[in-house]
């Protein structure tokens, strides 16, 4: 199995989010988004498995990213992302 993480940090706001493909968390299929605060992860969930190929993963997630980032809201200091740019 290929393993990588694409991730964004704030290490400010200790905040931590991205895309894993790893052996940790297989019930959530090939590859999860996970949102990481203050040394908690508040929320984790699959994200659609893209391609085999490192580069194709890559370009894909990073331009998901800057969606990602964009769509960031905090609702009573927790941070929050819109299900719909996960992918």
């Amino acid at each position: 199995m290929a393993v990588y993480r694409i991730q964004w940090v704030d290490s400010d706001r200790e905040l931590m989010l991205g895309w894993h493909q790893d052996e940790i968390h297989m019930d959530l299929g090939e590859c999860h988004f996970q949102l990481d605060y203050r040394g908690d992860t508040i929320h984790r969930t699959e994200a659609a498995f893209l391609d085999r190929h490192p580069r194709n993963v890559f370009d894909h997630r990073i331009a998901q990213l800057v969606d990602v980032v964009d769509g960031l809201t905090w609702t009573d200091g927790q941070p929050a992302v819109p299900s719909d740019t996960i992918g």
